[in-house]
């Protein structure tokens, strides 16, 4: 290929993408910065190094003017925009790939940068997370427009609505495709409708990501022993907020305020002269709009009424202050009970530990799934909690501790994710929950990817999954034009997925025809917007932009026709 590619922020992800662009004699140069040095070693060894201490001046350094495209893959979203502006200062129509927990802040900017794609790890790789809790695999992961487009390795259940369907029926509820089934190690491409599935067959779904999703809920719901009430987990308790709360500068003042109020009041009431003790009382009195009469500023000269007026006035905004805090705490405390007694009563539901970014995306999927949650946090000041306590339980604890996970009602759990910033922990976690209970299935979050690959082989009846791994080839396809095909081996069988455009309209029945040669066109993004797999379409307009996957053969003989 002989491509240039220019990689900035060395993590572990950079490691996995530079390894990936740089076969096929393309040029991958990595700068970094002295801090990540000790990562160095991830490296391929065909992968240049800059040590980076000026972003101009390294970027200059590897030439950035004549690479395909800049790709920003720090850990830190404000380095990665930095990157960004100065990127397009020096080279302007040098494309950028960007990786930023928002892409909606991306999205904006691309007005005025050369932005071609932005993606969130986290959100790349939340619908591995999902699938994993159903007992299911997600093979590789597309974009189109705003959407995710997904391909999925489906087990039909025993007591499975789908165990029975025929397929053409199963197309038609999920809106999504079956390019191929499986039974046994014998899988069939492009089966027919009249297909009838069995429990233990295997599905390579496709389409929109919420297509394939509810398609994979709906098959393990046989699995789950749901709720009674659609309303016991909706409600979540408000934790208290310990980084930014009024409470103590409210007490600070109404202290301060009282002092003074004291000594003014006790050097400078005349009408009658007052002892400190007296001052201090009248204060209390006036500040709590008490007010029993017997002494009084009646009398007294305007600067201390004027004074008196101001005590009032500022005593009783901060105490207002300072029973609202005292009420919310209380409050916070009873609803915390009261969602930990809900929580010990769930079953059939899903237990998530850490509400990090990859636990917020998954927990984010899972209501829109409509599936039960409960979230274990150990951080009561977490970026996320206030808005996932709005639709989950959410309980503050170490999900390492057996007694935080009763009180999960973990071990009546239908899955737990481990999902915190700690592979340790998530081992641990997830070790604990299998002792609990060895049917509920478990998902661990593993960034360090030789482990990862050990503990599969050592570690029976856990999911593992690495969003490293999985967001990865969304970020190779994008810096290689977003053409590039994503492979996927199935029964012997090599797949391929990948954004094609359209030169011409394609109709109804021409889709058809692709189908009977085993070319699925799995999602399409015209100015009518996306739409997904299933129906077919009566037409596909001309310039539209579509997501196509198959037996390589098949898919690139139909497009050399195109």
């Amino acid at each position: 290929m002989n491509q240039r590619y220019v990689l900035v922020g060395l993590s572990r992800l950079t490691a996995r993408v530079a390894e990936a662009l740089a076969p096929d004699k393309n040029r991958v140069v990595v700068l970094y910065s002295p801090e990540e040095a000790s990562l160095l070693p991830l490296l391929h060894p065909e992968v240049n190094s800059i040590l980076m201490t000026d972003r101009h001046q390294g970027l200059r350094d590897a030439v950035l003017t004549e690479a395909d495209s800049l790709l920003a893959l720090s850990d830190d979203d404000m380095q990665n925009l930095r990157v960004a502006l100065t990127g397009h200062e020096i080279a302007p129509d040098v494309p950028v790939v960007l990786r930023t927990f928002d892409p909606t802040l991306a999205e904006a900017m691309e007005r005025w940068l050369n932005i071609r794609r932005a993606y969130s790890v986290s959100s790349l790789s939340a619908p591995a997370f999902v699938a994993a809790t159903l007992a299911d695999r997600v093979l590789e992961t597309l974009n189109i427009g705003d959407e995710q487009v997904l391909l999925c390795e489906i087990t039909v259940e025993q007591g499975s609505r789908l165990a029975g369907a025929s397929l053409g029926s199963v197309r038609e509820s999920a809106g999504c495709d079956v390019l191929a089934v499986a039974s046994g190690d014998s899988w069939t491409r492009c089966p027919g409708d009249d297909r009838r599935l069995l429990a233990g067959d295997r599905l390579l779904a496709g389409g929109l990501l919420m297509d394939v999703l509810r398609l994979a809920r709906d098959n393990a719901l046989s699995g789950m022993r749901r709720q009674e009430t659609a309303t016991g987990r909706r409600g979540g308790w408000r934790p208290r907020r310990s980084a930014v709360t009024l409470l103590p500068v409210a007490v600070a003042l109404l202290l301060l305020v009282f002092v003074f109020a004291v000594l003014v009041f006790w050097r400078n009431n005349q009408q009658p002269e007052l002892s400190f003790m007296q001052a201090l009382y009248f204060v209390v009195a006036t500040a709590t709009t008490i007010g029993y009469g017997d002494i009084n500023l009646r009398d007294e000269r305007p600067w201390l009424q004027a004074f008196g007026i101001l005590v009032m006035l500022s005593s009783a905004a901060l105490m207002a202050v300072l029973y609202s805090h005292l009420a919310a705490l209380l409050t916070a405390d009873r609803l915390r009970e009261r969602h930990g007694r809900m929580a010990r009563g769930m079953s059939g539901h899903v237990v998530i530990s850490g509400l990090g970014n990859v636990g917020y995306r998954v927990e984010q999927l899972l209501g829109r799934l409509d599936i039960p949650t409960v979230v274990v946090e150990r951080d009561g000041g977490g970026r996320f909690l206030d808005a996932v306590s709005t639709r989950a339980v959410v309980l503050l604890g170490d999900a390492r501790l057996p007694e935080s996970l009763m009180d999960a009602s973990a071990d009546r759990a239908f899955a737990f994710i481990g999902s915190t910033n700690d592979d340790l922990a998530n081992i641990q976690a997830c070790l604990q929950v299998r002792k609990m209970n060895p049917a509920t299935h478990t998902v661990m979050r593993i960034f360090d990817g030789q482990l990862a690959d050990r503990l599969g082989q050592v570690v029976s009846g856990s999911a593992i999954v690495n969003p490293l791994a999985v967001a990865a080839s969304a970020f190779v396809g994008a810096a290689t034009g977003g053409t590039a095909a994503r492979r996927v081996a199935v029964g012997g069988q090599e797949y391929v997925a990948f954004r094609h455009r359209l030169g011409r309209a394609v109709s109804g029945d021409e889709l058809r025809e692709w189908r009977q040669a085993q070319v699925h066109v799995l999602a399409s993004r015209s100015a009518d917007g996306v739409r997904g797999a299933w129906p077919i379409p009566a037409t596909i307009p001309a310039d539209a932009q579509i997501v196509v996957s198959g037996p390589e053969d098949a898919v690139r003989a139909r497009l050399a026709k195109e």
